[in-house]
């Protein structure tokens, strides 16, 4: 017998300069749901923008993987492939270049 698991189709209109919420415990903003606390969002820039993103709550870790483009975290800049952790920060300010593409992982601490 297989497991039966959660299937979703992700339309690319759905996440074009948009943080769209993709994994999280409780099914947040229609994203699959996981056994974990941890919420993972996706962001596919097609215009320079600049964002603001907000923890869950304090006490979390926040990871970001760069997947392509260039961005600028607070006031460090990454590049394709570069991951960044951040501790302690609640708010984390972001600007994107016109091809930015990356992951954002809110993990408990």
């Amino acid at each position: 017998m297989n497991p039966n698991y959660a299937k979703k189709i992700l339309n690319q209109p759905d996440y074009i300069n948009r943080l769209s919420c993709i994994l999280s415990p409780d099914g947040l903003d229609d994203s699959l749901v996981i056994q974990q606390d941890a919420l993972v969002y996706y962001y596919l820039a097609t215009s320079a923008n600049s964002l603001t993103y907000t923890a869950k709550s304090e006490n979390r870790r926040i990871f970001i993987y760069l997947i392509a483009g260039n961005i600028l975290i607070n006031t460090e800049k990454l590049t394709k492939g570069d991951g960044c952790g951040l501790i302690g920060y609640r708010n984390v300010e972001l600007t994107t270049s016109t091809d930015a593409e990356f992951l954002l992982f809110d993990l408990k601490d």
